[in-house]
């Protein structure tokens, strides 16, 4: 994973995390074997950990400066937040607000009817150290929704955020990826200062708060996958990707 190139800082999105032995069914759930591996990982070769709204107030590109993200706020996540907190790390949780403490309810993927984390639990992270970010109200693609229903995706869902944890909600995830200009003007006008797309790459490299980029990790992702990735900066990073990239072909 360590690198003679700036390619700090990067930003990690992770879904579920399950407690499991082997490959997830689902592509974007990590046995938390494996995140730990992957974080004791980059913990030995140097990273420096931060969340969201640390790197976008810093925005000088570092060499080894990497943030974990986490999208829709799983209870099966409340683990892989233990596993930060005992190493003294921090991370950045994006929530659906309407589902705090209920099952999930969006019927796009595997997850209907998951349990979520609920408001006690978002509490104690935060008072660890943990950032919690807006992942809209109600999961839905943002860009696909009428112009008139951004307001309270967007705004609501940071209302509610705040009143659960008592504090400041400054950044956001859009759902699915989705999003163009409209909804990127609604996130900044509702007072988030930084938004996460799902486009892979280094985090900063559109020179914009507001479509900050992110490599996901998949179930399948080994050690060594996982180390190409962040080296490579790409989600698929096979050996070939490697040869390519080292020898210019």
């Amino acid at each position: 994973v360590q690198s003679t190139r700036r390619i700090g800082p990067v930003i990690l999105m992770y879904h579920s995390i399950e407690l499991c032995r082997g490959t997830p069914d689902w592509l974007w759930s990590v046995s938390l074997s494996r995140f730990n591996d992957q974080i004791d990982l980059l913990l030995d070769a140097g990273w420096e950990f931060r969340n969201i709204s640390e790197l976008e107030s810093g925005m000088t590109p570092t060499d080894r400066v990497i943030a974990i993200t986490f999208d829709d706020g799983y209870l099966n996540n409340f683990p892989a937040y233990e596993a930060l907190a005992e190493r003294g790390l921090t991370a950045t949780w994006y929530i659906v607000s309407a589902n705090v403490g209920r099952p999930a309810v969006w019927s796009d993927d595997t997850t209907y009817g998951w349990p979520m984390l609920d408001t006690s639990k978002l509490k104690e992270m935060v008072e660890a150290g943990m950032e919690i970010g807006g992942h809209s109200r109600h999961h839905y693609r943002l860009a696909e929704i009428p112009h008139g229903d951004l307001h309270d995706e967007i705004q609501g869902c940071r209302d509610e955020l705040e009143q659960i944890i008592h504090g400041s909600i400054n950044s956001f995830a859009y759902p699915h990826g989705s999003h163009n200009d409209q909804v990127v003007a609604a996130v900044s006008d509702a007072g988030y200062t930084s938004a996460c797309t799902t486009k892979a790459g280094h985090a900063l490299v559109d020179n914009d708060n507001f479509r900050l980029r992110r490599l996901a990790v998949y179930s399948h992702d080994t050690l060594s996958s996982f180390a190409r990735k962040v080296g490579l900066l790409r989600n698929e990073a096979t050996w070939r990707r490697v040869v390519e990239h080292l020898t210019g072909i």
